[in-house]
């Protein structure tokens, strides 16, 4: 720009000289001022158009004004921490809540505690939202199921169970091989599922309030799942210097953690439709009260060895029998005799342990009485155990036989099952 402002001002003064020139050529003939002024201006035009450009871009306002820079704008003030956690717990969707989420997780140990209490807060008004839906699912479900079971029960049908169920009776009484059970018994107990048991999607497309009622539940899942997620993280430590004040977690206390977390939610929902299904099975009154007996239990025993017992009783149930009771105590008398088992390095029904020789010893020190025994090795699940017990004939007799309670405890990948009258 001052390169070409002075370049300007040298054409100008090159043209300095010229007015006496144009003076001494003109003609004293009588013109108006305006004429002569024309005159004498013409040949400078060009010059004067040039002049008012340097004057214009030498100003020094202009100059200043294109060579200072833009004034900065003000950042907008950050919200309060307190009014983020606000409306964190006001968020209507989890996509709000994610967002607002992450911004106080990057406002410090500040930030991080007032997360972790609206977390809290939001999981407990939660849990006991889900678990007001999770009752109301649970009656649904098991009313449509035995509307449908009990739409498929003709004449015909009824026959054909008891047909079903004579049949596998009589093969169990003689000569019971696991050839047998495989070849004779579970094509029989195939069919006898197809006529009672019902696949656990179609019961719920079957009914538009069930279609709803899952997809609210999924719904509720996620949004647990989201603050479990913010739970952990807000009370991760960011160094070793960060102490958060917050109330520590006890895990005997708090309802998320004794639930497994929201993957434990998650199983429980599916148990839920397998219990309800069960349920729709024709059944005598006591066989309903032994499982709504066994459904209080839940919360004191492991999955694994609950997940068992139910598999048990639904074969029990489609085959005619009664269903059995949960002993907690010869759940616990189980649990001793697998443990035993996997630490002391045997495996059998006889114990070396001193006053725990047989299984109705084990039993007699829980307070409680046995009068059959199953053991295996190497299962994962409780339905595994059950179903390797069910392809052993003695094994499988034991699970069949006339029973009132029963327990199953593991230790590792050792089980024991115990049956009293």
């Amino acid at each position: 720009m001052a390169r070409s402002v002075a370049h300007l001002r040298r054409i100008l003064l090159r043209c300095a000289g010229r007015p006496a020139q144009v003076f001494s050529h003109m003609t004293p003939t009588p013109i108006s001022r305006i004429a002569v002024t024309r005159r004498v201006l013409a040949p400078f035009r060009t010059s004067l158009v040039l002049a008012i450009i340097v004057s214009t871009l030498s100003s020094p306002s202009l100059l200043a004004q294109e060579e200072s820079p833009p004034n900065p704008v003000e950042a907008a003030p950050q919200p309060k921490v307190s009014t983020l956690a606000r409306q964190f717990r006001r968020a209507d969707t989890d996509a709000e809540r994610r967002e607002l989420g992450d911004v106080l997780m990057e406002r410090g140990v500040e930030g991080r505690e007032a997360l972790a209490e609206a977390v809290e807060r939001l999981l407990g008004s939660g849990l006991r939202d889900l678990e007001k839906e999770l009752r109301s699912y649970q009656k649904a479900f098991e009313s449509t199921a035995t509307r449908l079971v009990r739409s498929r029960l003709n004449r015909r049908a009824q026959a054909r169970i008891d047909e079903l169920r004579d049949e596998i009776r009589g093969l169990r009484s003689g000569d019971l091989t696991k050839t047998v059970v495989q070849s004779e018994i579970d094509p029989r107990l195939d069919e006898l599922r197809s006529i009672l048991w019902l696949d656990l999607q179609a019961i719920v497309e079957g009914e538009e309030k069930l279609v709803e009622q899952s997809a609210e539940i999924e719904a509720a899942l996620g949004s647990l799942e989201l603050l479990e997620d913010f739970r952990r993280r807000s009370r991760e430590a960011q160094d070793d210097a960060t102490v958060l004040d917050l109330e520590p977690i006890d895990p005997e206390r708090d309802a998320l953690l004794r639930a497994g977390g929201v993957r434990g939610l998650r199983d429980r929902v599916l148990q839920l439709r397998a219990d309800a299904r069960l349920r729709a099975v024709p059944m005598s009154g006591s066989d309903r009260s032994a499982l709504d007996g066994n459904d209080e239990l839940r919360g004191e025993l492991d999955d694994e060895e609950l997940d068992g017992m139910l598999a048990l009783n639904e074969l029990r149930l489609v085959l005619g029998l009664p269903a059995i009771r949960i002993d907690t105590k010869l759940c616990d008398a189980c649990r001793d005799h697998s443990k035993d088992m996997a630490e002391i390095g045997f495996f059998a029904h006889e114990s070396p342990v001193e006053g725990k020789r047989r299984f109705s010893d084990r039993a007699a020190n829980f307070g409680t009485s046995a009068s059959a025994e199953n053991i295996a090795r190497g299962q994962r699940t409780g339905r595994g155990a059950i179903r390797g017990w069910w392809y052993s004939p003695g094994h499988h007799k034991n699970m069949m036989r006339s029973a009132g309670r029963t327990g199953l405890g593991h230790h590792q990948a050792h089980w024991t099952q115990l049956f009293g009258s």
